[in-house]
């Protein structure tokens, strides 16, 4: 078989640039075309009942055709099979010629024939689903074929257009010729011509150009009611009336078959030598969907069911058709785009909902055949379906596999990571809405390990949400009960044993025992209540140390505060009416923030830590050492201080490897004239290590543990009079 576009005409040429057909698609159709095209044999009854929805009544194709519709449905069955298994050529050409006009006489508008190639769409998606195909050949020829029906489209158009000058009643108004300039700069553009741009385009060369989107425009009966403009209600009077159009370059696209897309119906262009410009609008409106224009009610039913970005339906149309799904075993995939806000961020909003947009069309043509696709989210989708039709296992694969490959958007490809969460109903005939909250916790849980993966619902996550939830509740009673109290653990120098300051550490005493910080810090830290406690805590702790100036102590502190709280607009005017209402020596106080944050984190506080440190507090990057990041926000962010994380302390005996990333981390210390402070002190062998690795500056439980504001009082004169003797 050849494996190449052989002996094309210029035109043909054309079109397959326009389209993007190139010789690997070619090559991937003569491998697989053929069985392709044999796993479908159904695809004239397919025709047939496109025709049933079509215009003109099938009674009137009757009356034209009589006894040859048979012969027209096979003849469309074979057309179909010859698209895939032989290779594009002249005689290609002349066969999707022929059966354009063929159409074209039986008065099918563009518009339909667009609507007959999702048909053929729809007819490869579910072929492709009963061949044995590895998933990355089942992409590839799902693409080829896809631009294949694409051409073929392209020159049934082209041809069923062709018969129009014929075809023009006697008293409709002669054809405008379109200005050979517009001509001209319609063909030296791209294939990434838009409706956008092409309106764009013939305003500047004096055209009025309308482009609309009408539901199945071929039945619109009160379309002059919807749309004033005079030249597309002639048009729409026409297509109404079976009757081809000429006007004055105005565009109308339609709506038709079940699966909504949207297509070239009129556009002025009715001679050979504009063929390429029709050419192109043809492909440019169908690459480039509008939205309907619908009547009142239809258009407030239309909103508020789907998302106009994408054009899928909504969460609460996803809800209800998943309800509606009457079969006995049902799943549900949520599937979210890592990253997608700083992607949007960096693309711009256009460029992102176009990458949305791909990411629909792609699950959209996975989904059809076993259920359907929504967007419930921002950078969120949900896939549902019949496990009887496919497996969830089997979905989950391809939906990753699609949503994973490079994405064009101009001359960027963008990849993507994807995280999915899934649930299963095996007959419990769960509601639509527990299936989705189910599949929700699944993809939370799937996050939790930084994006990129996936994981199944089982109960056990329902468990462990009512859990969290009560965990909250009773955390929010507690900040109002006044069951939270701040303990203090002291930070001395290591060689003089002079106690240096503390930090300031939440303790929740609830029913007279302590709740572990492990425990309710997980479920808080993602939500307002994690706002609520730093702002308790910084108010006590700015209490406290007025009360220690006062009484005579010198003692600083330093309190941890969460990248929530440092990002929110609150955060600098809590600070500075604390500082106005307490009076603190300067360099007393400091904040202590996680090196955990992210990169678009630390650029939204570096501002606000430099207004802390002119406001006279101290600001330390706390547990530095977890993250991949702690260089970069050294650079970043005005720290006076570097806590060592514990985790690299307590083991500082037993991995004598880690004493080279101490060293390396004492000298950084050193050069950029920053204090350096040891976590996890708790053995005379670390600190004496410390001290032979230059560290000079430390605290944990060898020193002290956490302890209440009235213990740390003792514990300061014991120490204080511990170190005399010793002296």
């Amino acid at each position: 078989m050849n494996t190449t576009i052989t002996a094309n005409p210029p035109a043909l040429d054309e079109v397959c640039r326009l389209v993007g057909f190139s010789r690997s698609h070619a090559a991937c159709l003569a491998e697989h075309g053929a069985d392709l095209a044999s796993a479908d044999d159904a695809f004239g009854h397919r025709y047939f009942g496109f025709l049933l929805e079509a215009a003109p009544p099938l009674e009137t194709l009757t009356r034209k055709l009589g006894s040859a519709l048979r012969a027209l449905i096979d003849g469309q069955q074979r057309h179909h099979e010859q698209l895939f298994a032989l290779p594009l050529d002249a005689a290609a050409q002349d066969r999707a010629a022929a059966m354009g006009r063929i159409h074209g006489k039986l008065g099918l508008c563009p518009s339909l024939l667009a609507g007959l190639s999702e048909v053929r769409v729809r007819a490869v998606d579910q072929a492709l689903h009963g061949l044995r195909l590895d998933e990355a050949v089942q992409g590839e020829l799902r693409e080829a074929a896809r631009r294949r029906i694409q051409v073929d489209l392209l020159m049934q158009v082209s041809a069923c257009r062709s018969l129009a000058p014929n075809t023009v009643p006697a008293t409709a108004t002669p054809a405008r010729s379109l200005p050979a300039s517009w001509l001209a700069e319609l063909a030296g553009m791209d294939s990434a011509l838009t409706p956008a741009v092409v309106c764009d385009s013939a305003a500047r060369h004096g055209l009025s150009v309308a482009c609309y989107a009408l539901p199945a425009a071929h039945r619109v009966g009160g379309a002059p009611r919807l749309l004033p403009d005079a030249a597309l209600r002639a048009a729409l009077d026409a297509a109404a009336a079976g009757q081809p159009w000429h006007g004055e370059g105005a565009l109308c696209v339609g709506a038709p078959g079940a699966a909504p897309r949207f297509a070239l119906l009129a556009a002025g262009l009715d001679n050979d030598a504009q063929t390429l410009a029709q050419l192109k609008l043809v492909a440019a409106l169908l690459a480039n969907p509008a939205q309907p224009e619908l009547q009142a009610s239809e258009r407030l039913t239309y909103v508020s069911q789907h998302d106009l970005t994408t054009a899928l339906p909504n969460r609460q149309r996803l809800l209800e058709l998943i309800d509606a799904l009457q079969v006995p075993e049902r799943w549900l995939i949520v599937v979210a785009l890592d990253g997608f806000h700083e992607l949007n961020a960096r693309l711009g909003h256009a460029q992102g909902d176009e990458l949305l947009r791909q990411c629909a069309r792609r699950l959209d043509r996975l989904s059809r055949h076993c259920g359907g696709t929504a967007r419930i989210g921002a950078a969120r989708f949900a896939v549902y379906g019949d496990s009887a039709r496919e497996g969830v296992d089997t979905m989950l694969e391809r939906v990753v596999a699609a949503l994973t490959l490079p994405i064009k958007l101009g001359i960027e490809a963008v990849e993507l990571s994807v995280s999915a969460g899934i649930v299963v109903d095996k007959g419990e005939r769960s509601d639509a809405s527990a299936m989705l909250r189910r599949a929700d916790l699944a993809l939370i849980r799937a996050r939790q390990g930084g994006g990129g993966g996936w994981h199944y619902y089982d109960e056990a996550m329902d468990i462990e949400i009512r859990r969290l939830h009560k965990l909250r509740a009773d955390f929010a009673l507690a900040l109002q009960a006044g069951e939270l109290e701040l303990f203090y653990q002291p930070k001395i120098n290591l060689v003089s044993h002079r106690v240096t300051g503390v930090e300031a550490l939440v303790r929740w005493r609830q029913n007279g025992r302590f709740v572990p910080p492990g425990v309710f810090f997980p479920a808080i830290e993602t939500c307002d209540l994690m706002r609520r406690l730093d702002a308790w805590v910084l108010a006590e702790a700015v209490a406290s140390l007025e009360r220690w100036q006062s009484a005579g102590r010198k003692l600083s502190m330093s309190v941890n505060v969460s990248a929530l709280s440092l990002k929110h607009e609150s955060f600098l005017p809590l600070v500075e009416g604390l500082l106005e209402h307490h009076a603190l020596e300067p360099d007393t106080l400091e904040i202590e923030v996680l090196e955990t944050l992210s990169q678009q984190e630390a650029m939204q506080i570096a501002g606000k830590l430099s207004r802390c440190r002119e406001l006279g507090l101290r600001v330390a990057l706390d547990d530095f050492g977890t993250g991949a990041s702690s260089l970069v926000h050294l650079q970043q962010l005005p720290f006076d201080t570097i806590k060592i994380d514990q985790r690299f302390v307590r083991i500082l005996i037993d991995s004598p490897e880690n004493e080279a990333i101490i060293r390396s981390m004492v000298a950084y210390a050193g050069h950029t004239r920053r204090r350096l402070v040891a976590e996890g002190i708790e053995s005379q062998a670390i600190w004496q290590r410390l001290l032979e690795l230059g560290c000079e500056d430390g605290q944990g439980y060898e020193i002290s543990p956490p302890m209440s504001a009235e213990t740390l009082e003792l514990w300061l004169e014991d120490w204080r009079c511990g170190e005399e003797v010793a002296a």
